[in-house]
């Protein structure tokens, strides 16, 4: 095998031509999405045959062009069984033009444009600008490489010339390379050699099981129909071209974040949502849990006022019937005043046995001289330090809709309908529990920050980016039970993002080290 050495290498201006066989290793990097992939590849022309690995081998990803097929291998779980090593099956139709996953570009469009330092190196900089047909995008390829034909890191950058913003950028930093010498034709179909390889068992469009590095080289792959299926399905309408085309980068970016993230085998899974092609600032509106670090007035938790006899494994307050609906602050950062209503509703049921739905609006309008703030973020002792003074709060359909945004106070207008006689401050595991348990739902406070949370699907949430200190939790949610799966404890906790987020509105929290801050800051009320 030609094993190109760094010490041997002597520079040129003659375009860089890399073997048709080749091994690396290195790292895939999109910062807009948020990922950071270590990769070993392999690419055979002579075989017509690819391989990548990512994770350390977690996923294994095979094309065969010559065989009519690419090959997935990764862990599966399902109700059956966990993390099973499994083999999925994309046959190629008769005709289409397949190309094997490289992670080296086609460098016969590249121009030299002199020197640079790139990880301590001197390396040759080559670049190639792409102006797509009928798009106001342009795409930068900027390729640095040491000595002839040794590579040391690809960049691309994608800039919409009309809105001004830059849409893409993905960055691969190669640690090892080495080429020349065939690859053997057992080392591309290993991963799948021993296993019954089928299709994917779920639904999906034609397309959509890809991988991330079919981005990598030429143009990017801009998951089109998906898109398209997509605006579909949440009825989005854009107002022009530039905002359909940053969306559509937008959308591009979080698809392949969410990919990426599923493909780590961690203990929950992501999916598309209706946020799919939001930008990273209006995912921070929803949270809009404020910190003040003021002392409230609430009541301490007393653990001796509380049955804890024989706590049950799993305790889930909807099966009662005590839980609402779930709903849709929009981007608006009300999730306070969600939070407030879902516990003096779980209080409520619990104290009378049926079901109300009280006005978040009537929150969000009233209590601003609380230290309340509306869509700007509030806290939710505020908001019944509002209610203890003005003598409660209204149901929802007899104050008004929800409005989205902020709104004329009209209490004196409406009957104040619930009434409570107190709050109490719950912190730790332990008292979070024996709440639930005895006084119905509880508000709590999480770290929202991490944009694996915005796109939850299903599992027991697990972020180790997360802080749980007070200071840290920014959105506002409602816990309103416990269980454990597959060994793991969680929390149940409803969201206020819609029944097109999470598992039909609600999160399994990890109860692991008081993940995202649970336990931290809680409260529950008492009803008169």
């Amino acid at each position: 095998m030609l094993l190109i050495l760094l010490s041997l290498i002597v520079t040129t201006q003659t375009a860089p031509q890399f073997f048709k066989n080749y091994h690396a290793t290195g790292f895939v990097s999109l910062p807009y999405a948020e990922i950071k992939e270590p990769f070993e590849a392999w690419f055979s022309q002579s075989l017509n045959k690819s391989r990548i690995d990512v994770y350390d081998g977690m996923v294994k990803n095979v094309v065969d062009a010559a065989g009519g097929a690419g090959y997935k291998v990764a862990p599966m779980t399902n109700e059956k069984m966990a993390n099973q090593l499994t083999c999925f099956k994309t046959e190629f139709d008769a005709g289409d033009e397949v190309d094997i996953q490289g992670i080296l570009p086609d460098t016969s469009l590249f121009s030299s444009v002199g020197t640079e330092m790139v990880n301590g190196l001197s390396c040759n900089k080559w670049v190639y600008l792409n102006t797509p047909n009928g798009t106001h995008l342009t795409q930068t390829y900027t390729l640095y490489v040491y000595g002839d034909a040794y590579p040391i890191k690809l960049v691309m950058e994608g800039y919409n010339i009309i809105s001004g913003s830059h849409v893409d950028k993905y960055v691969i930093d190669y640690t090892t390379y080495s080429s020349g010498d065939d690859i053997p034709e057992a080392l591309f179909s290993e991963p799948y050699a021993s296993l019954d390889c089928d299709g994917y068992p779920g639904p999906g469009l034609a397309g959509i099981h890809t991988d991330i590095f079919a981005d990598i080289v030429g143009a990017v792959h801009d998951h089109e129909g998906n898109f398209n299926h997509f605006k579909g399905n949440h009825g989005k309408k854009y107002s022009s071209k530039e905002e359909h085309s940053d969306r559509f980068a937008a959308y591009r970016n979080n698809i392949r974040y969410i990919d990426s993230k599923n493909r780590q085998g961690l203990s929950y899974k992501l999916g598309e949502n209706h946020m799919a092609d939001w930008f990273p600032h209006e995912h921070t509106r929803l949270r809009g849990k404020l910190y003040s670090g003021e002392q409230n007035n609430g009541k301490p938790f007393l653990k001796e006022e509380m049955k804890n006899a024989n706590l049950p494994e799993n305790y889930d307050q909807r099966v009662e019937g005590a839980i609402g609906p779930v709903k849709d602050q929009a981007i608006c950062g009300s999730c306070w005043s969600f939070a407030t209503t879902g516990s003096i509703e779980g209080a409520f049921f619990k104290r009378y046995g049926y079901r109300v739905s009280l006005s978040e609006q009537n929150l969000m309008d009233c209590s601003w001289g609380y230290g309340n703030n509306a869509c700007d973020g509030g806290e939710e002792w505020r908001a019944y330090e509002w209610m203890l003074k003005h003598g409660g709060i209204a149901y929802e359909e007899e104050y008004g809709q929800y409005l989205m945004a902020d709104g004329y106070c009209h209490y004196e207008k409406t009957e104040k309908r619930v009434k409570i006689s107190s709050y109490t401050n719950v912190t730790g595991e332990e008292h979070l529990q024996l709440a639930l348990f005895n006084k119905g739902a509880v508000a709590v406070n999480i770290d929202a920050s991490h944009k694996s949370l915005s796109f939850y699907e299903s599992g027991v949430y697990y972020e180790e980016a997360c802080k749980n200190g007070p200071e840290d939790l920014d959105h506002a949610v409602l816990a309103v039970g416990w269980g454990t799966l597959g060994g793991q404890q969680y929390w149940i906790v409803k969201n206020s993002w819609s029944t097109h987020w999470g598992n039909v509105g609600y999160v399994l929290m990890s109860r692991k080290d008081n993940n995202c801050g649970v336990s931290t800051d809680a409260t529950y009320v008492q009803i008169e």
